[in-house]
């Protein structure tokens, strides 16, 4: 049997190298300034295939042929009118065609167009595949912006000149190989009415001139708004989109849209302190019939109306039925598809009209906001109801007051002068000197001497009774004792209530303000944003239950939140020099959600109130200082013996014996209930009694009257003006502060809380569900320092030290966390001035005799002869800025494990070591160098780090080109 081995090429055909055949690209602009009555723009733009910039890659280059040209026309046609008419009338037109063909054809993508074409020999068919090869777009635009007239006069409400009419025209039409045509033709009318004037107020009475009425007398008020306008817009909007295939039946869609929009602002200045605003805006869709479906032809398909009712056969009997429906639907206004309006009221009390009370300055807003946005037209039930519509109101309420009692203290002279340490000096007027004429011809110097003995003897009186009137300086004992009852220098409060509701599933539809025919819903107090009351007695929803969704399946849930902010700043100066900040904040939020349904109990409808559920967060300034320096082990044992203390004052079933896990506590309530350990974490950390604290903190702070407690930072630089420092210290400052917070940056509402009967049910801990769950709870505080020393020589010697300590608590469901750190900052500096180590010595250019002569100062002996400039001059010198730094911090944090008792175990800390000396100096405007020593040690508290030294040096040069 004989093998045969042997190969065998086959020759292919293959594809090498590109088309790099090129393109050409031209662009042609034409503007034509028709002087001021406006301007032509023509322009053209072609671009060929293969076409690219020079940035473009092969495969980027233009993959189709581009032509467009556009004409626009923007001139002012009142221009062409009669000059008496005043018409400004803005005209703008745009007619721009485009159109794109692609170099393959976009159905056989393997030839190009031009191939296909030469393939085919029926010209219609040619026309037919070019057709739908090419993409076109044409956009026609007329638009008439803002016709007015200044005819008539202006500034009245009835000028015509406070009218403007606008309309709009665009058309766009859109062809490319899959839609044979879209296109959108949107028309607008508008009307525009603006009305604004400068206030003018009425002061009745303005002639009384007595001071102690000037409350009265500046009374007034305003009888006319400062500005009324109101702009009116008919949008319709219609597109028809038609595809190529099929032929049969037609495949086109239809979209209808006419809307009305309005818009209305009134500003009214009621008094000069009193300011009203208001803002509406109301959008309605004007319903039309509209053609749907498929069908061989566009005009076979059925008409429908908004409701989805088919109304071919009105159609068919009246051609105008649609025209009609249409403008049925436009004298009613349309369908209102959304309602909102802004109100605001600011008020100025008029302390300053007092005079006794102008050191006063107040003021409060108030601002409310109403919507109401209308519901999809789908049903969600057999019996067709609607989902009905969304209302939502807010509103904002703020009072801000500023206390300036400086200047209640400088109305009185006296207290004034404790301040400044001088009585107030009233300025008097030198008396003329008496003209003495000698007209009788007596002897000349015995006149004088008559006069003069008189002038004597009144100038005495004079004096005397200046002396007896002039207030005398207050002593040194006066303003040591009264000056510190005169220490706070100003109170400033600032408080702001925000609050918001949105309830869905409203019913009635919005007329006239967005209320119901009637003005009947949702009522007046709704749309001036006071919030319903949503639970307890006289509840808003349930008294209203007409309005709102009847349907079993309606599920949407209303929402209420609120948010309250609270600050308040004091200045405390017991005396000059010497002040202390003291700050309160606050800030509360909390968000309400529930689903107001119809359910059907014992065979008749009812409304309930389900799914309640609370959300929310608060932060306010603290004090735990009493605690900040107790031993942290002490204050744990303190916390666990106040949990068992809070376990048995919580509500409970009577006799609820002992906690299955922890027999010292009482049943329901362990060790690691909410309930129990945040009251419990607040009296240990506070020194509060655990028979004492409030059980539940979150209604503490989210109550009105809970007044956060106070910060402070306080400031001392009056020891550099005593007369034993004046001449060696510029400046010594002291300063020390104290921040806290507490904050809890998550609450909420258990789902598994039964509100009607808490006890009825256990968590697998055994212990009752929480109303609300409040995963941490966290203090912060820090001395910011406890004491700090600035302190600066008259030869710019610095020297800064700082004591500085915090601590930071955790709370969270099963454990604590402590965190404590202490530092100690120290740092200095010092200028060496006018150093010339690096500095050149400059020589002067000698002077000639010729400028010896011009310069009058060249003379040696004159007196006002200048230095002789033949001598080397001194470069100026620079400064040496000598800075170091000094610190040291220790902290640490350790973690209590609530659940099983453990000690505290450190997880984390350090011990830091830092020193960073510098030395500067500039020696030109353009060089600097800056030697640098940078040492860090870091010593861990645990044994899960290692230490870590850091040892940096060197010189840096910093050259600045210019």
């Amino acid at each position: 049997m004989l093998l045969y081995n042997g190969e065998v090429w086959v020759n292919e055909m293959r594809v090498t190298g590109f088309d790099e055949s090129g393109g050409i690209a031209a662009q042609a602009k034409l503007q034509i300034q028709m002087a001021d009555l406006g301007e032509l723009n023509f322009s053209g733009n072609y671009s060929s295939i293969g076409f690219g910039a020079l940035d473009k890659r092969l495969m980027e280059r233009n993959r189709e042929e581009t032509i467009q040209y556009d004409v626009a026309a923007n001139i002012d046609a009142g221009k062409i009118l009669p000059k008496a008419l005043q018409l400004s009338i803005p005209l703008y037109a745009q007619y721009q065609k485009t159109y794109i063909t692609p170099q393959f054809d976009p159905f056989d993508q393997d030839l190009e167009v031009g191939e296909k074409l030469s393939l085919i020999e029926d010209a219609s068919k040619r026309d037919s595949i070019r057709e739908v090869a090419r993409e076109e777009i044409t956009i026609k635009t007329f638009n008439l912006t803002n016709i007015k007239t200044q005819a008539g006069g202006t500034g009245k409400p009835w000028s015509p000149s406070n009218l403007g009419l606008s309309y709009a025209y665009t058309e766009n039409t859109k062809s490319d190989p899959i839609i044979k045509q879209d296109k959108t033709v949107q028309r607008s009318l508008g009307l525009d009415y603006v009305y604004s004037r400068k206030s003018t107020y009425i002061e009745p009475f303005k002639f009384i001139k007595v001071n102690a009425l000037k409350l009265i007398s500046d009374f007034n008020f305003s009888i006319l708004p400062s500005n009324f306008s109101f702009t009116s817009r008919m949008i319709n909007q219609d597109n028809s989109r038609t595809f190529r295939l099929p032929d049969t039946p037609v495949f086109i869609f239809d979209d209808k849209r006419f809307r009305w929009e309005r818009n209305y602002v009134l500003d009214w200045d009621l008094t000069k302190s009193l300011r009203f605003n208001f803002r509406a805006n109301s959008m309605s869709i004007i319903d039309q019939i509209r053609q749907s479906g498929i069908a061989d032809t566009p005009e076979e398909r059925d008409w429908f109306d908004r409701d989805g009712n088919n109304v071919t056969l009105n159609v068919i009997d009246d051609p105008l039925y649609p025209e009609k429906y249409r403008n049925q639907n436009l004298r009613n206004l349309g369908r209102s598809k959304n309602y909102n309006h802004n109100v605001s009221l600011n008020y100025k009390l008029p302390f300053k009209s007092i005079p006794i009370l102008e050191w006063i300055n107040a003021g409060a807003d108030y601002k409310a906001e109403y919507g109401w946005d209308g519901g999809s037209l789908i049903t969600i039930d057999d019996i067709g109801t609607p989902l009905g519509n969304t209302i939502r109101n807010g509103q904002n309420a703020g009072f801000n007051v500023t206390f300036d009692f400086s200047k209640l203290y400088s109305k009185s002279g006296y207290l004034k002068s404790i301040e400044t340490g001088k009585a107030p000096r009233a300025t008097r007027k030198k008396p003329e000197p008496a003209v003495r004429k000698n007209i009788s011809g007596k002897d000349k110097t015995e006149e004088m001497s008559k006069e003069e003995d008189s002038e004597s003897v009144a100038s005495k009186e004079k004096k005397k009774t200046e002396k007896e009137d002039k207030p005398r300086d207050p002593s040194m004992a006066e303003r040591v004792i009264l000056r510190p009852l005169m220490l706070i220098r100003s109170v400033k409060f600032n408080y702001k209530d925000d609050r918001t509701t949105l309830i869905p599933g409203f019913m009635p539809q919005s007329k006239l303000l967005g209320q119901s025919e009637g003005f009947s819903a949702p009522g007046w107090d709704f749309i001036a944003g006071v919030q319903p009351r949503i639970s307890g007695e006289n509840n808003w929803l349930q008294k209203n239950q007409g309005w709102f969704n009847p349907s079993y399946n309606f599920n949407d849930a209303l929402t209420q939140t609120k948010r309250q902010t609270f600050d308040a700043k004091l200045l405390i100066e017991p005396f000059k020099d010497f002040s202390v900040d003291v700050t309160f904040k606050k800030n509360y939020q909390e968000s309400h959600t529930e689903v107001f349904r119809n359910k059907k109990m014992d065979g008749e409808d009812t409304f309930l109130q389900l799914a309640k559920y609370d959300v929310g967060s608060f932060d306010a300034s603290f004090f735990a200082m009493n605690t900040l320096f107790d031993n942290s082990f002490g204050l744990y044992n303190q916390f666990k013996d106040n949990r068992e203390i809070i376990s048995r004052r919580l509500p409970n079933i009577q006799n609820p014996g002992v906690h299955p896990s922890d027999p010292s506590y009482a049943g329901g309530y362990g060790p690691s209930h909410n309930s129990v350990t945040v009251p419990a974490f607040i009296a240990a950390y506070t020194r509060q009694s655990a028979f004492d604290v409030e059980l539940d903190q979150q209604k503490v702070f989210a109550s009105n009257t809970y007044i956060p407690k106070p910060n402070w930072q306080l400031n001392y630089n009056g020891l550099s003006k005593l007369k034993m420092f004046k001449s060696i210290f510029s400046n010594i400052t002291i300063k020390h502060g104290y921040i806290s917070t507490i904050r809890v940056s998550n609450f909420q509402t258990s789902p598994n809380f039964n509100s009607n009967d808490p006890f009825i049910e256990l968590s697998p801990n055994n212990n009752y569900y929480s109303r609300l769950e409040i995963p941490a709870v966290s203090i912060q505080e820090q001395f910011v320092p406890i004491i700090g020393i600035s302190v600066k020589t008259v030869k710019d010697m610095k020297l800064d030290f700082e004591y500085k300590m915090t601590r930071n608590l955790e709370l969270g469901i099963t454990q604590l966390r402590e965190n404590k750190s202490k530092e100690i900052v120290i740092g200095g500096g010092y200028i060496i001035k006018d150093v010339k180590t690096f500095s050149k010595k400059k020589k002067a250019k000698k002077k000639t005799k010729k400028d010896e002569e011009a310069d009058p100062d060249a003379d040696p002996l004159s007196p006002k002869a200048k230095p002789s400039n033949n001598r080397t001059s001194v470069a100026k010198g620079r400064d040496i800025r000598i800075n170091f730094s000094y610190s040291l911090r220790d902290d640490i944090s350790q973690i209590y494990d609530l659940l099983t008792g453990i000690d505290a175990q450190a997880d984390r800390g350090s011990k830091t070591v830092t020193l960073n000396p510098t030395v500067e100096y500039d020696v030109n405007k353009n060089l600097a160098l800056r030697f640098y020593f940078d040492y860090s040690k870091i010593t861990p508290r645990t044994s899960l780090s290692f230490p870590v030294t850091t040892i940096r040096s060197g010189i840096t040069l910093r050259f600045n080109i210019n």
